[in-house]
């Protein structure tokens, strides 16, 4: 028998399998592709929280170390933006802080007991079209 004669059970891709299996690898391909995009968002919007959290801890801790008696109450930061610069990582970023006078179960209370909330909140923009994002992060200032 000659090397060129066929036989049933001769080995090899015929061009239909090869094209088939080009086709799925393609597909494969525009799959992962088209998960860049949303992981690019999913990581901008882990960013911006991430952002947020550093801030509005910043904030938190500068007034903790404040004196009691130095720490005002109402809305001490207004809602402003935390840099002027467009190019700065916290130009999206707008940050709010309100303290207030709470009792010993933290309800709001008019009378001074020693005992002050401070909620600082950051906010940022959402996707395009879906408002603004905002994290809180609350702690007591006690009076010593």
């Amino acid at each position: 028998m000659s090397a060129s004669s066929k036989t049933p059970n001769q080995t090899g891709f015929s061009l239909i399998e090869a094209l088939v299996a080009t086709a799925i690898l393609a597909l494969g391909l525009l799959a992962v592709l088209g998960a860049f995009p949303l992981a690019m968002r999913v990581n901008k919007e882990a960013e911006r929280a991430s952002l947020a959290s550093v801030y509005a801890r910043t904030k938190l801790e500068q007034l903790l170390t404040t004196s009691y008696d130095d720490v005002a109450t109402g809305t001490i930061e207004p809602r402003v933006r935390l840099s002027a610069d467009p190019a700065s990582v916290a130009y999206t970023l707008e940050r709010q802080t309100v303290v207030t006078l709470v009792d010993a179960d933290l309800n709001v209370s008019v009378p001074d007991v020693g005992l002050k909330k401070i909620a600082v909140t950051v906010f940022w923009p959402g996707r395009q079209g879906g408002g603004s994002k905002s994290l809180t992060l609350t702690s007591i200032l006690a009076q010593h």
